[in-house]
């Protein structure tokens, strides 16, 4: 028994080269793969941040709903890279779960605003037993920052084009 929160980057920086779109489509890869009796939240970050959904039940029937509500990240981009505040909501969303497994996925071109801040919120859901991994969006993510947040949790930094490596993680 899993929850898995997908921590999407939905910010200005995510516009170009069609990053926005290959962040969707892997989101949406990600759905495809999860077990039913898994559970997934989905978090979209800007300037400001949104819980979109918080731990439903992802049985082959909601999948769609599901997928409907990443489709309408579309309506939020624009704006900064809150991403200390992504991982925060998704610690809040990860820790009101009951199952035994948490997982964050960070779906970014890795451009955080604050750095420093975004790493020290990583490790602290590192802390709380929240693993963490990150796919890189676009041909110049910033990798070096993707592998700070997600090295303390034993986590994996993956390309858009190795999303499907993450359902073996």
């Amino acid at each position: 028994d899993t929850t898995i929160c997908l921590t999407f980057d939905c910010s200005t920086s995510m516009l170009a080269e069609n990053k926005l779109e290959t962040a969707i489509e892997s989101a949406k890869m990600i759905v495809d793969t999860i077990d039913e009796n898994q559970r997934i939240s989905l978090i979209a970050f800007q300037s400001s941040i949104h819980l979109l959904i918080d731990a439903a039940q992802a049985t082959e029937e909601d999948k769609d709903t599901i997928k409907a509500q990443i489709e309408s990240i579309r309506s939020f981009a624009g704006g900064s890279t809150n991403m200390t505040g992504g991982i925060k909501e998704a610690m809040r969303s990860l820790g009101r779960s009951k199952t035994s497994a948490k997982v964050m996925i960070i779906l970014s071109d890795g451009a955080a605003d604050a750095p420093e801040s975004a790493e020290t919120a990583a490790l602290a859901a590192t802390e709380a037993g929240i693993q963490l991994f990150a796919v890189g969006i676009g041909a110049q993510y910033k990798a070096d920052h993707l592998l700070k947040l997600v090295t303390p949790s034993n986590g994996a930094l993956f390309g858009e084009t190795e999303v499907s490596k993450i359902k073996e993680a």
